[in-house]
């Protein structure tokens, strides 16, 4: 499923959070429709409600089977190929946009960002986490008013051309 935001969301990850050595990002937002994996296991082949065969083999299959259309956040980390899966992709979920209710949620930069500096910071306590978090809400929230603050300039002539207290004459020095 093709959606620009999470196109933009998936650039950000992999600016922020980078990638490994052949290019796969360290987290990532997918469909959990659109991800199939190979996996090694007996396999039953139906036509309707009729048992058609028994398939013991390799095949193709949805990797999120018991996840339906949401979208699923995952971080890659190194996983040894098993019997039953012989070529892993590497990524594990850590997310999924629903709620308890399996309602389905919509997806939210700032929780993307918390759960990936959680996962990036797991030698850190809880508190150290919070101060951490705090401090980079603080930091955004003080280029905030730095940005509002030089967009309405109240320097003394600002204030008296704002409040019609003072004219410019093209020409004059003052």
């Amino acid at each position: 499923m093709k959606n620009s935001e999470i196109d933009e969301f998936n650039k950000r990850l992999k600016e922020r959070y980078g990638s490994t050595l052949d290019n796969k990002a360290h987290f990532r937002l997918v469909w959990s429709n659109d991800i199939y994996e190979i996996r090694v296991g007996i396999f039953n082949d139906f036509y309707g409600p009729i048992l058609v065969r028994s398939y013991k083999g390799a095949r193709e299959v949805r990797k999120y089977n018991y996840i339906h259309n949401r979208w699923i956040l995952e971080m890659w980390h190194l996983i040894e190929p098993l019997p039953e899966l012989p070529q892993p992709d590497g990524y594990e979920c850590l997310y999924v946009f629903e709620d308890k209710n399996h309602v389905p949620l919509l997806v939210n930069w700032r929780v993307i960002e918390l759960i990936c500096f959680i996962k990036t910071h797991e030698d850190r306590n809880s508190d150290q986490i919070r101060n951490d978090i705090e401090a980079e809400q603080l930091k955004i929230f003080e280029s905030d008013v730095k940005y509002f603050e030089d967009m309405f300039d109240m320097s003394a002539m600002m204030s008296r051309l704002h409040f019609g207290e003072t004219i410019l004459l093209p020409g004059k020095d003052f």
